[in-house]
């Protein structure tokens, strides 16, 4: 389920070849002076000094979930009553430390996975691997064949993408390798990852082929990996798969086929939107985001109240980085400025593609990691690395992401700032009900 950031540091090669969103790492990080980037991506070691962000001349943070997202989800189930009688159907039954792990497939929506991992199961490859990979209260990943367990390996050819359902709590998916050696998302043979948690990041990028009915528990007890090694478990460490198996399983009540299948495009009444109209020609020019008010209740309020007094018209993207963020919300256009006043810390949620964060100034003079009251930046790639310095995710880009990687980029040399003439700006910026947008991660399947 993770990262790239900027600042003087560099970037941390991946430990992993194969993985999802969350596995290519490329830490940047930034200190309160403009010029105080230095290294290219590329770079293997982080200078310590680099371990701050600073609010006014960078922007990081992270974390992977909102309740809000899961509330969406919940409504969305509306008119699929579950069955309240016994059925017996096949479902992969993992047996791990002991108990069991039931997984309900999608055939329908996804059947080249889902037969696929059936014929693994059945050859008994599962039996004995390990869960390699183990992101803290994001996902576990298993299926690398290789006896290092470290991600590099798999079974079998890849497999075309059918990314139709969504990644909410419990959601089982294909890991697959990065965009820029696998543009058609083709999912790996083998390694899989369940998620722990809603990923709306993961939407539209990954293919989700099923959903743990029972014993979601159990994976949520399984130790985490190391962060500085992209979560990878020590040998040590790890917890196997003791057996899988396909086999008809006798469930009181009968999976929904995944929340994930059935998404809706309409939010609960009362949810509002952020809106962002920019100068950016590609689509609509319009930055659709959603405020995580249950998460983060102080920066949602106070973006809110920012753009309803139009704080936010005619301000511009004024640090940019390729593979990082975008940063803007400063009304002196140099990382410097704000309203005159900063925000508690809310720090919950990881760094995702499309995650929304408060940008703030580095530890050494901020040591409560308080937020910049209106500098923010959207991530363009996951962040796991920025998650564990410390900034708050407030929101999500549910559309208009397109429009965000069309932004113009900045000068690395200058720490990523967009020279003036040259920024993006945003236009307009509003509050709308959330009823009266059709976004594009909550409906992938449609």
């Amino acid at each position: 389920m993770h990262s790239v950031t900027e600042l003087r540091a560099a970037a941390c090669r991946p430990a992993t070849r194969f993985l999802l969103g969350t596995a290519m790492l490329f830490l940047v990080t930034a200190g309160c002076d403009v010029g105080d980037s230095g290294s290219s991506a590329g770079s293997d070691s982080l200078d310590e000094s680099a371990k701050t962000i600073a609010a006014e001349t960078t922007a990081t943070a992270g974390s992977v979930t909102a309740a809000k997202v899961e509330k969406r989800l919940e409504a969305s189930k509306s008119g699929q009553p579950a069955t309240t009688q016994p059925s017996r159907e096949e479902h992969v039954v993992l047996t791990v430390n002991g108990k069991q792990v039931v997984v309900d497939l999608e055939e329908s929506a996804a059947p080249n996975h889902v037969a696929n991992f059936k014929t693994l199961v059945r050859r008994g490859f599962y039996n004995g691997n390990a869960f390699h990979r183990v992101v803290e209260s994001g996902f576990v990943q298993a299926g690398d064949p290789n006896p290092q367990g470290d991600g590099t390996g798999s079974e079998g050819e890849p497999i075309a993408p059918e990314i139709k359902l969504k990644h909410v709590r419990g959601a089982v998916g294909m890991a697959r390798e990065v965009n820029e050696i696998n543009p058609e998302k083709k999912s790996l043979g083998s390694q899989f990852y369940v998620c722990l948690t809603d990923i709306p990041q993961f939407d539209n990028e990954y293919t989700v082929f099923g959903k743990v009915v029972e014993g979601l528990d159990v994976l949520e007890k399984i130790p985490s990996g190391d962060p500085d090694s992209n979560d990878i478990v020590p040998p040590e460490n790890r917890t196997t798969i003791q057996k899988a198996e396909v086999r008809a399983v006798e469930m009181k009540t009968k999976s929904k086929k995944s929340a994930s299948s059935q998404p809706s495009a309409t939010a609960p009444p009362g949810d509002e939107y952020a809106v962002l109209e920019t100068d950016v020609t590609t689509g609509d020019g319009k930055i659709v985001i959603d405020l995580f008010e249950e998460n983060t209740p102080k920066h949602a309020e106070n973006f809110k109240k920012l753009v309803r007094e139009g704080f936010y018209d005619n301000l511009t993207f004024h640090r940019v980085i390729e593979g990082f963020m975008a940063q803007g919300g400063d009304p002196k256009g140099d990382g410097t400025g704000g309203p005159g006043y900063t925000l508690e810390a809310e720090i919950k949620l990881p760094h995702l593609r499309g995650s929304v964060a408060a940008a703030r100034t580095g530890d050494r003079g901020n040591p409560d990691k308080r937020s910049s009251g209106s500098q923010f930046y959207i991530c363009f790639e996951p962040q796991t690395n920025l998650d564990r310095l410390g900034y708050t995710v407030f929101g999500h880009v549910v559309k208009g992401m397109d429009v965000v990687d069309a932004i113009t980029r900045g000068d690395r040399a200058r720490n990523g700032l967009v020279s003036p003439g040259s920024q993006s700006k945003i236009l307009k910026a509003s509050i709308v009900p959330s009823s009266s947008v059709s976004v594009e991660t909550t409906s992938p399947a449609k």
